[in-house]
């Protein structure tokens, strides 16, 4: 019971639309600092001007498990994670298509609902 799928999608075009509402124009204000850099740049200057409590810092950090973990996944980034999806026993996995739908469809009805 091999069914063939019709794979092939139309290339859709996610640019901004002109109009649209949740498009920010202007941007970030110039002159404007995340809060990360704000961080950073207190960390550096704490480091500079107070090593040791810059390093009792660290170690507060470092020796508290849940901090620790939170700041290696800041740091490195979560590690990728793979999901494999098999049928029983291991093997194929069947997949049954009720209808046939046209993604541009979808994409138009979804375009559709969200202006709301």
């Amino acid at each position: 019971m091999e069914d063939k799928v019709d794979k092939t999608i139309k290339k859709q075009s996610y640019g901004f639309k002109k109009g649209d509402k949740n498009i920010n124009r202007n941007g970030r204000p110039k002159g404007s600092v995340s809060l990360l850099t704000d961080i950073k740049k207190e960390l550096k200057r704490m480091a500079e001007k107070d090593p040791e409590e810059y390093k009792k810092l660290i170690r507060f950090y470092i020796d508290n498990e849940k901090t620790r973990d939170l700041l290696i996944k800041m740091i490195d980034g979560m590690p990728k994670q793979k999901t494999e999806v098999t049928g029983a026993d291991g093997g194929s996995l069947a997949i049954a298509l009720e209808k046939k739908i046209e993604i541009n469809d979808v994409l138009d009805n979804f375009d559709d609902n969200s202006e709301d």
